[in-house]
């Protein structure tokens, strides 16, 4: 049973857990959570989507319930949030624990909602099903990999997530279509022009003048590992989450990094190497196109990689800086070449 508290004598409820440690919320179950979707930091996003949906003419909506994670589960026409994002001490734990919060920033949490609905709209219509939908995207039967090899040079994909991830799987590739055709400042047919992706938002836009008014036959609503469903503990989910990411990631570039940002000295004030590289983003990105054919999202992508390294590294900024992004953007240009060339793999 879940215990609660009186909060600052004004009569107001607070979970019980709200006030613990990092150490006592590893300990507690997820179903000990209790978090409300309605009425948490996750409600302006769901009615925003409601209402993006609304101003495209499309009538489906899909079911959304907290889980551990984000995802849309096959063959159910739903989305599961993930329960950091449901309370503000929660999303504080998922960044000491993960050095991140996917889908912290507002902007981020609507794209990936937005990415997941398409899977969901997908599942509901059965567009895989369709010739046109094979010829573009390609088969959903093919089965996911843990690891994909992204080509930065290729147009044939739009952007919507991080790290080029709609060359990961073909009905990945429709999600992130979609989310970019829901998205009211995506600006898609200017953006994608001269691109093959265009024929793919285009795809997608006959779908919804099609069957966007039409609700969907049968719909299976499924809440799949909700949170009163999981017994694990929030300690076991992370030792699980940070091993899936960290074997993920490759490490030729450690030693470079290392180089760039060699530990300090004892006792100094160094600034974190990830947050030096956000800090010059512009400045190296611009070096990157300078010296090398890549557009900026994938610049920017490949600095995002070095950055969410080094922060698992624990690097510091040295004294001495100069030079040091004109190295760092060589470093992403040497991360796209192995990409480009099928030399390294980013994990699902």
């Amino acid at each position: 049973m879940v215990k609660f508290q009186m909060a600052g004598g004004r009569g107001t409820l607070r979970k019980f857990w709200e006030d613990f440690s990092d150490e006592e919320l590893l300990e507690l179950r997820f179903s000990e959570l209790k978090l409300s979707l309605e009425h948490g930091p996750l409600a302006p996003a769901v009615d925003q989507l409601r209402a993006e949906l609304d101003s495209k003419g499309v009538v489906f909506r899909p079911h959304i319930w907290i889980s551990s994670e984000w995802f849309s589960p096959d063959g159910v026409a739903g989305v599961a949030v993930p329960f950091f994002l449901a309370h503000p001490r929660l999303t504080a734990l998922e960044r000491r624990q993960m050095n991140q919060v996917e889908g912290g920033a507002p902007e981020h949490c609507m794209r990936l909602l937005r990415h997941e609905t398409g899977h969901a709209i997908d599942t509901a219509y059965g567009f895989f099903r369709r010739v046109g939908y094979r010829e573009l995207f390609g088969r959903t039967a093919v089965p996911y990999n843990s690891y994909y090899s992204p080509r930065p040079s290729s147009k044939a994909h739009v952007h919507n997530l991080d790290r080029w991830y709609a060359q990961s799987h073909p009905s990945e590739d429709f999600a992130e279509t979609f989310a970019v055709w829901l998205n009211p400042s995506s600006r898609w047919r200017q953006r994608y022009r001269d691109s093959p992706a265009l024929d793919k938002l285009v795809y997608v836009d006959n779908l919804m003048l099609e069957v966007g008014c039409r609700a969907p036959r049968r719909v299976i609503r499924e809440r799949v590992e909700s949170l009163p469903q999981l017994t694990e503990t929030l300690g076991e989910h992370y030792v699980l989450k940070r091993r899936h990411y960290s074997i993920g990631r490759s490490k030729f570039y450690d030693s470079a990094l290392l180089e760039l940002f060699p530990p300090p000295r004892p006792y100094t004030r160094a600034e974190r190497a990830s947050a030096f590289m956000t800090r010059k983003r512009s400045q190296i990105v611009d070096l990157v196109l300078h010296q090398a054919r890549f557009d900026r999202y994938s610049a920017s992508q490949g600095l995002y990689e070095l950055v969410l390294r080094s922060r698992r590294l624990g690097l510091r900024t040295p004294s001495a800086i100069a030079g040091v992004c004109r190295a760092t953007a060589r470093l992403v240009i040497e991360f796209l070449e192995r990409l480009e060339q099928g030399r390294h793999r980013l994990v699902r």
